[in-house]
């Protein structure tokens, strides 16, 4: 059985959750891992969000959400997620996050991190850094995010923001094993770039009965 544990720098009851990485989960574990029918492995699935919302009655839901994606058979461990100072709180979760994943690596020996954009990438291969046995890290890149800030004008090309955001990617990118993108374009972009480095294009997946407002997990 292969083992995968899911980072995702999003709450468990956020709609990109609900309508795209649960489905996904739940369509990995019922068809395995593989290149062929042959090789094909059953897959043990966790999973590890950053929640914004911890009062007393999100924390009682979530023990019931537990209990629910436990019956489907996807562990789920949460942190909390922190807004303000915007750095201070992001590099907080980052150190957060890399020592629960180390932890949770202790206990099941996961034999991929798949890291849902930059924020998890950086959680997946940091914990990676300080474990013997050491899991596959997939960067699930979706957009290009440091240029999609330049194009919409948040980021001037040739400001420091951008800069130390490419100097990350370029880090991400060559201490991964692999990489996903959402469209060719990107694909022959990464790739050229990163020539060393195995990619894929994924379109994103969703789940199209979530959207019609539907009963979350």
């Amino acid at each position: 059985m292969a083992k995968t544990l899911y980072i995702c720098y999003f709450g468990v009851r956020e709609p990109l959750v609900q309508t795209q990485v649960l489905p996904y989960l739940r369509e990995l574990m019922k068809v395995g891992i593989g290149e062929d029918a042959g090789s094909i492995l059953p897959m043990d699935v966790s999973l590890l969000t950053f929640e914004p919302f911890r009062e007393a009655e999100n924390l009682a839901e979530f023990a019931v959400l537990r209990e629910k994606l436990a019956a489907e058979g996807i562990a789920w461990e949460w942190l909390p997620y922190h807004k303000w100072p915007s750095a201070a709180a992001t590099a907080w979760d980052i150190l957060r996050g890399t020592i629960r994943v180390w932890r949770m690596h202790r206990r099941s020996v996961f034999d991929v991190f798949h890291c849902r954009v930059h924020v998890p990438a950086l959680i997946g291969n940091l914990a990676r850094k300080f474990l013997l046995n050491k899991p596959k890290v997939l960067f699930d890149v979706r957009g290009l995010f440091p240029e999609e800030y330049t194009d919409a004008g948040i980021w001037p090309r040739d400001g420091i923001l951008f800069k130390i955001a490419k100097k990350i990617d370029k880090w991400l990118m060559r201490k991964s094993d692999g990489f996903v993108v959402l469209t060719d374009n990107a694909a022959f972009t990464v790739s050229r770039e990163y020539r060393h480095r195995q990619g894929c294009v994924w379109a994103t997946s969703c789940d199209n009965t979530m959207l019609c407002g539907s009963e979350t997990i």
